[in-house]
């Protein structure tokens, strides 16, 4: 094959490498997995700068949250989280975390040490709020979010997770909504060529995104055999028949079953 055919191939390949490092530098966050799929999000979240749980008081106009209007006398949790203090913008890490199985891993933490199911639900949401936002509100409009919201989101999590695990995901009837998404062609920052882009309309659906394309592309949803804490298998170069989220739980695992 010609030198200068070969030669111009890799100077083509090391400047789309280049280009791709350079295009994560701007508005978008691109989402890559194993496979070479892409999906380029753009999104940024408000957060404030502290978070407190409070019980809801009996208002008398009904309130919206991820399953429309309900009355809070009849809510699963009868609390809501309340940002206060002043508001950031941040870009959550859509590309290096996985924030479902980081949600669904909080929530276990908190279960174990938390008294009950409701205590760890509060404590999940403000840690994760503190980091990330609310999931459906505004932290800028000062305004409550229901606990209803991360009870009924982690509880879909949940629910996939044990879909994947028995293997009868095909068969089950849990699937992932994701919320409403706008698209827009935006110019790339460094080409300024058309690229199009997914701008979630709020924190639970970039959750959701991220999972919809996480699992579309491989990844299945376990827990670990050892702390029991949630990880991805057939991704980001773990096998899909991984039993442990890391390498020092199969360690832990296989020595104390040894020492048995």
């Amino acid at each position: 094959m010609c030198p200068d055919y070969l030669r111009h191939l890799a100077q083509r390949i090391a400047m789309r490498d280049l280009l791709q490092r350079l295009t994560r530098c701007g508005r978008s966050t691109r989402v890559n997995t194993d496979n070479g799929a892409e999906m380029d999000l753009d999104f940024s979240w408000p957060v404030a700068e502290s978070y407190q749980i409070r019980r809801m008081e009996k208002p008398s106009r009904r309130l919206t949250i991820a399953e429309g209007c309900f009355d809070p006398a009849n809510a699963v949790e009868p609390f809501e989280i309340v940002p206060s203090g002043t508001v950031r913008r941040d870009r959550p890490p859509l590309d290096k975390l996985p924030m479902a199985t980081a949600l669904l891993g909080r929530y276990r933490h908190f279960g174990k040490v938390a008294k009950s199911k409701s205590k760890a639900l509060q404590e999940t949401a403000l840690e994760f709020a503190k980091q990330y936002g609310l999931l459906l509100g505004r932290s800028e409009d000062g305004q409550p979010e229901a606990l209803d919201t991360w009870h009924y989101l982690i509880s879909d999590i949940l629910a996939l997770q044990k879909a994947f695990e028995f293997g009868r995901w095909e068969l089950s009837a849990e699937k992932i909504a994701v919320e409403r998404i706008e698209a827009a062609l935006v110019p790339d920052p460094l080409t300024r060529a058309p690229r199009l882009v997914l701008r979630p309309t709020s924190l639970r659906g970039a959750i959701q995104l991220q999972l919809a394309h996480r699992l579309s592309r491989g990844a299945s949803l376990r827990m670990c055999r050892h702390c029991g804490g949630p990880f991805e298998a057939g991704i980001d170069g773990k096998r899909g028949d991984a039993k442990f989220c890391s390498d020092a739980c199969r360690y832990s695992f296989n020595n104390k079953r040894r020492a048995k």
